[in-house]
């Protein structure tokens, strides 16, 4: 499982800096009308906020690092980052942890 990024022209969509999404990620609340959803989707940006803090900022400088003038329209660059990650093991630790404080 991993989380990535990719350029705007993929998606067609407006690509926010890392700081801003990261912000708006931090202050998500979702009402889909479905609870248990919206729920798992809020923890899973939350247990993840670190490693989406790293992917956010590696795609930043990956744009940034890419040369040309329409960066974000240049189709030779769709996969901006991508990092592996394991809900299972983070699941895990915050039950270890959370086990610990309740002694």
């Amino acid at each position: 499982v991993s989380l990535f990024t990719v350029n705007s022209w993929v998606t067609g969509d407006l690509m926010l800096s890392a700081k801003l999404s990261l912000e708006l990620l931090s202050s998500m609340q979702l009402r889909s009308g479905h609870a248990v959803i919206d729920e798992v989707i809020t923890t899973v940006v939350r247990i993840c906020m670190p490693e989406l803090t790293a992917l956010l900022l590696a795609r930043d400088s990956a744009i940034a690092a890419h040369a040309g003038a329409d960066k974000l329209a240049d189709e030779g660059l769709e996969f901006l980052s991508e990092m592996g990650i394991d809900l299972d093991a983070r699941l895990n630790s915050l039950r270890a942890v959370r086990r610990q404080a309740v002694r």
